[in-house]
């Protein structure tokens, strides 16, 4: 038996184990591979929470601009308050649509489980804590309105979307940004969470129309109940014509 093979069996009698830190066994890698072999220079935070993806891409070396977008009031405070002493990332307190309008939004016990959308009782069965606390009322703009002032026609554009199953209004109203879009990072649910968004098939079908293949996925939700797979997350980049 060999020392590594050796080493993997005791970590995993006291419940650990190790990998190889790479680009195909951790997401962050990939995630940042993929930025830097496109060239991009601005990353679209959206549905940011209090702003932790962004302060992990800036960890993982990440130097361009960042616009995180975040509707809650709560969670929007700390997220603001995170980007103060960065120059290069900008927020803005507001959801991301297919239209400019004010809305109410259902907050969640677990905030980052709020939607647009009514959850669905897969959701509420496998994370009781989910379930809505509060209402709350929001505005929500179409990304393509900041063509030309926050984003610039030379802007090569990563877009992350965590918008739990929101997800089709807000390519809706960003199609002229997708045209500087080289790739996109996206939760994808593989049984309903939220009603009327949409799941996986449909959006890996959705994103090669747009002209985007898939080249990662990494695992974000699992029911504890029945150990169904309920939500991955999925890398894209730009197909090369």
């Amino acid at each position: 038996m060999s020392l590594i093979i050796a080493i993997h069996r005791l970590c995993q009698k006291f419940g650990y184990d190790f990998r190889r830190y790479s680009a195909d066994n951790f997401p962050e890698l990939k995630r940042r591979k993929v930025i830097d072999k496109q060239n991009i220079n601005l990353v679209l935070d959206i549905g940011a929470s209090e702003g932790f993806y962004a302060e992990e891409l800036r960890e993982a070396g990440y130097k361009g601009r960042i616009m995180s977008f975040e509707p809650l009031g709560g969670s929007y405070a700390r997220l603001n308050k995170s980007s103060e002493k960065d120059p290069l990332w900008d927020t803005f307190n507001m959801a991301l649509g297919d239209k400019e309008d004010e809305v109410e939004m259902s907050v969640s016990g677990h905030v980052t489980s709020s939607s647009l959308l009514q959850m669905t009782d897969a959701h509420l069965n496998a994370l009781q804590s989910s379930a809505t606390v509060s209402k709350e009322k929001i505005k929500v703009r179409p990304l393509n309105s900041f063509i030309g002032n926050q984003i610039k026609t030379s802007d090569r554009i990563y877009m992350k979307v965590d918008v739990q199953g929101f997800e089709m209004f807000v390519l809706a109203g960003a199609d002229k940004v997708l045209e500087q879009v080289e790739a996109m990072e996206m939760e994808l649910s593989l049984t309903p969470l939220y009603q009327g968004g949409p799941l996986f098939l449909d959006m890996i079908q959705h994103l090669q129309k747009l002209g985007f293949v898939l080249v990662s996925l990494s695992h974000v939700f699992t029911d504890p109940n029945t150990e169904q797979l309920l939500q991955v997350d999925g890398i894209f980049i730009k197909k090369l014509n």
